[in-house]
């Protein structure tokens, strides 16, 4: 029997920012019934001039940042990831893009909200280099140092097991019904993650990019399995 595994804590890390970056092309745009109409229309004898388009001004480049706000915007919201400070993350970057969960916005998850702080409580990280990417973009190379969730899953892989033979063992009457063992086994999950002493470190660059006039950290999958301490592997393992 294959142990049950909360993918859905699992998910809610990682499945909804990752569909999130996926770029669809852009509709070809279709004239408007009355643009149609002109088209067909016979020109008038007598056409009035064209007026001249005003000339639009050129948007002004973004503000530079100094390696030092590069730094101090890393640092500021890793520091606040690492306390699972939502609102602070918040001014930082997406934590709805990174973890799939907008506690802003809705009434607080528990069992998300300790598998997140089990998640980030030991979060470490050192800054090696501060510069520009290729695309311009401000980039400060990070090695983050996260809980091994490849080591994590392998641990409950085996205890949830144990926990489901005992359980499918006992005397009908005392067994634990579908919903409470559940509970049983995403408590045992969040307890595992948090106990978890077995790091990996990945050094990732992480980009800076204007969004509505302030600068934050964009996530992509690379950033996203680094601080979720290989995530994004171990949920495939889980899978397979």
């Amino acid at each position: 029997m294959k142990p049950y595994i909360p993918l859905l804590l699992l998910m809610l890390l990682l499945v909804t920012g990752c569909s999130n970056e996926t770029n669809l092309p852009s509709p070809t745009p279709t004239p408007s019934p009355i643009e149609a109409t002109q088209e067909t229309e016979s020109p008038s004898p007598s056409p009035s001039p064209t007026a001249t388009p005003t000339p639009q001004p050129t948007p002004a480049p973004p503000a530079e940042l100094t390696q030092e706000q590069q730094r101090s915007i890393v640092e500021n919201a890793l520091t606040a990831l690492k306390a699972n400070d939502v609102q602070k993350v918040n001014e930082y970057l997406s934590y709805e893009m990174l973890t799939g969960y907008d506690e802003a916005a809705q009434a607080v998850d528990t069992q998300q909200h300790a598998l997140a702080t089990a998640l980030f409580q030991n979060l470490s990280w050192q800054i090696q280099a501060i510069g520009l990417a290729d695309d311009g973009l401000p980039v400060v190379t990070v090695s983050i140092t996260a809980v091994d969730m490849e080591v994590a899953i392998a641990q409950f892989t085996v205890d949830s097991l144990q926990m489901t033979n005992e359980n499918d063992s006992k005397p009908a009457e005392e067994q634990y019904g579908d919903e409470q063992l559940q509970a049983e086994l995403v408590r045992m999950f969040i307890d595992i993650v948090k106990n978890t002493a077995d790091t990996v470190s990945t050094v990732v660059p992480v980009k800076l990019a204007q969004e509505d006039e302030l600068w934050k950290i964009q996530i992509d999958d690379t950033l996203r399995n680094a601080l979720t301490g290989n995530m994004l592997k171990a949920t495939n393992i889980a899978d397979e």
